[in-house]
């Protein structure tokens, strides 16, 4: 069972958890505004904490990692 499917010890709040999620992409220039505008809004709305996406390019040989770093919200 992974920390985050474990039941919370009693006065821990949500907030302290943050879920990482990390996408691995290669030549997805096309393909990943969309598709992790549709994962940010997935997570918004169903998720009762914080999360991250990050990006692991793996040496695309498109414009994947401009498209990715363009994508970058920061809070």
């Amino acid at each position: 069972m992974t920390e985050l499917a474990s039941p919370r010890p009693a006065g821990i709040s949500t907030r302290q958890y943050v879920l990482d999620v990390v996408i691995p992409v290669y030549n997805e220039e096309r393909d990943l505004p969309g598709s992790v505008r549709r994962l940010h809004e997935f997570l918004t709305a169903e998720v009762p904490y914080p999360a991250r996406i990050t990006v692991a390019d793996n040496a695309s040989t498109d414009g994947t990692l401009e498209v990715a770093r363009g994508r970058a919200l920061r809070r």
